[in-house]
Formats: C-alpha cells, structure tokens, sequence
C-alpha cells in the first residue's frame, strides 16, 4: 500500500464526504440515531463549504493503491482574534474533524495526518493550535504530537 500525505482539494469532495458520512454514522450508532437523508444532505453541504473558505485546510492520508482517503483532519485558521485577550498572540489554529477508517487505525496514519498540520500550521506562523475531543483514545494521540490538556481543551504552542 502506498501512502501519501496531501492538501485534499475540492477535486476530494467525494472521498471526504464519504469519510463525514462514516464518521456522523458511528456518532449517531453511540447515541442510538439513525443517520437520515436530511442530515446526509447538511454532511455534504458541509464539506463543500469547507473548500470554499480560504481559512480551512483539510489534510488527508491517501492510500493511492486504493484511491481513497483513509485519514483526514482539518485546520481552520483563525487570524482574527481580539487583542485585548493576549496582545503577543496573533493568530491560532483549530484542529478539528480527525477521523480515519476503522480498517486503518492504529497503524499510524492518523498521527502523520496530525503532524503533518502542525507543519501546516508552523508555515503558516501560527502561534498555537487548539483542540478538544472526549475520546480517550484520540488524547493519546493528542498527547504524543505535543498537544497539553488544559481545563477543556488541547494546546499547542507553536512558537
């Protein structure tokens, strides 16, 4: 299997709209919804949405054996934060919608995909990411890029 670590572009918005869809059915199996057609339309609205803002970068492991997307997680730049919170602080990240397939987990995919957006994030001067998650495997993961649990959230600081 031959993987790659790339920017997904709209030309993606199938393969990540499957991946939303995969990742909305397991949360609705561990609330006991069913997943319907309305909710399956706002998912694929969603994803194409997410590649008409210029502030979100979606980062994938891509299995090019297969042509598929296995592992995907998202950055949304936030360069607008108010200065009266912290004046040394210009500009930060949310690492948000990490999810890989079940048949690809534990194998390490998920963690490149997160390493490979902190790089993101570092070329693009943030000075920290964000993140909060109530998985206690995914704070492992967290944990081992470098992220700290804070009161409710993950922090990196990336300068």
């Amino acid at each position: 299997m031959e993987v790659t670590y790339i920017e997904v572009s709209s030309d993606d918005l199938d393969k990540i709209k499957e991946l939303a869809l995969m990742r909305a059915d397991k949360e609705d199996e561990k609330n006991n919804y069913e997943l319907t057609e309305e909710c399956k339309t706002s998912i694929y609205n969603s994803c194409i949405k997410m590649f008409q803002k210029e502030n979100i970068i979606n980062v994938a492991a891509y299995n090019k054996t297969a042509d598929e997307i296995i592992a995907v997680s998202t950055l949304i730049i936030n360069d607008d934060l108010p200065r009266d919170i912290n004046p040394n602080i210009r500009c930060s990240g949310l690492l948000s919608n990490v999810y890989t397939k079940p048949k690809y987990r534990n194998q390490g995919f998920c963690q490149k995909v997160i390493d490979r957006v902190i790089e993101i994030a570092k070329e693009k001067n943030l000075d920290y990411m964000v993140l909060a998650t109530n998985s206690d495997i995914a704070r492992h993961i967290y944990c081992s890029a470098g992220f700290i649990k804070d009161e409710e959230s993950f922090i990196l600081k990336l300068k």
